[in-house]
């Protein structure tokens, strides 16, 4: 999401990290709910924000007890990413903030562990280049990578320390303008997968520049080992296993956003990549097949189905995608007016976790997957707009 923010970085940081600490701490009784919401696993981390507010606040959400919902449990930007595993949360605080916060999700409240810029220091003319990190992905190693949206190189960071201890050069992989626009990650046989968008700078609408390209990292040696290219432009969304192989990923391309019906056969596929040999499918759907943009998607608790957000101008819906047979998606589980739905997860009750951003009643809408009482699904109320969740679990 590129935005101003507004205010400077250096604010944030202070802001940040105080609002943290006093989630630890006993006191007011936003504080105690907040620890009482993030005690008992499993429970939802939900970053929300307007986008526009330059802040953001983050929600912990009781998996089994969602009406205990304790809401600005912490700051945020105004454009965050969350991602859990084991006892850590990482936030990331996108474009201008450039920020890696790393909280410890055993501990209730969420405390601080480390915080640290992930650009790169200014040069030697004092000009600081932005970095608006995209994904972080914690390596079997204890290190973090986190993509670079903004910069040529991947950064490698020490979450523990709070330190930037690397970088690998993506730049060989760009397209003319020398910014290869890395994006999500997976990981997969012990390789890193980083979907790269590739798109021109020079346009105002960044449309893809030729093909999406996914490049293949061994973190044993933090270099380069394979390349894949796509149909389509733009790898926008995350990558996921595949329903009947985890060790194989899907990967959605959108071409340019919200140009499907004005130019059909430049939109985006979604593609299969067996991560053992590097190569990838055809097409197994196409965004006139899916009737709009794939905008987020999960797999059940099994790894068997595949529910999607499809977005068009007029109508956001989530779907159950049927890959085997690359058929239209049948009818919505949950529906909205325009790009009002940010994302959707499988919950660990057997659910999916859906982010409602509709300005007059933000929410998390859970749906059962099978569709039954989908006509009235549960919403936990939110403060804000809903960005982003992970699971602590």
């Amino acid at each position: 999401m590129l935005h101003s923010p507004r205010f400077d970085v250096f604010a944030f940081f202070v802001l940040a990290s105080s609002a943290w600490t006093a989630c630890a701490e006993d006191g007011d009784g936003s504080a105690a709910a907040c620890a009482g919401a993030s005690t008992v696993r499993p429970f939802a981390v939900v970053a929300a924000s307007t986008y526009t507010g330059g802040v953001g606040a983050y929600a912990f959400v009781p998996v089994d007890d969602p009406g205990a919902v304790a809401t600005s449990c912490g700051r945020t930007s105004s454009d965050p990413v969350v991602r859990a595993s084991g006892d850590r949360v990482f936030v990331l605080d996108r474009y201008r903030y450039d920020t890696l916060t790393v909280l410890d999700a055993s501990r209730p409240g969420l405390p601080l562990v480390s915080q640290t810029s992930v650009a790169d220091a200014p040069g030697a003319d004092g000009v600081r280049q932005d970095a608006n990190p995209w994904d972080a992905l914690l390596l079997p190693d204890g290190r973090l990578y986190v993509t670079r949206w903004e910069q040529p190189t991947l950064a490698v960071v020490d979450p523990t320390a709070g330190a930037l201890v690397g970088a690998i050069d993506l730049a060989p992989y760009a397209d003319a303008d020398g910014i290869p626009e890395m994006g999500w990650m997976a990981l997969s046989r012990g390789r890193v997968f980083v979907a790269l968008q590739r798109l021109d700078r020079t346009r105002r609408e960044l449309p893809p520049a030729g093909p999406g390209l996914v490049v293949v990292l061994d973190p044993a040696t933090d270099s380069v080992v394979a390349t894949i290219e796509l149909a389509h432009g733009n790898p926008a969304t995350p990558m996921i296993a595949a329903p009947d192989d985890p060790e194989d990923l899907l990967v959605a391309t959108s071409g340019l956003y919200r140009s499907l019906f004005e130019a059909p056969d430049s939109d985006g596929s979604i593609q299969r990549i067996d991560t053992e040999s590097f190569t990838v499918s055809d097409p197994l759907l196409t965004e006139s097949e899916l009737g709009g943009d794939l905008v987020d998607w999960t797999t059940d608790l099994d790894g068997r189905r595949v529910f999607a957000v499809v977005g068009d101008t007029d109508l956001t819906r989530v779907v159950e995608l049927d890959l085997a047979s690359g058929g239209a998606p049948g009818e919505p589980l949950h529906t909205s007016s325009g790009f009002d739905l940010k994302f959707v997860r499988a919950g660990p009750d057997g659910r999916l976790w859906i982010g409602d951003r509709t300005r007059s009643s933000p929410r998390v809408v859970l749906v059962p997957m099978d569709g039954a009482s989908a006509s009235s699904p549960t919403s936990v109320p939110l403060e804000l707009p809903p960005v982003d969740l992970a699971f602590v679990r």
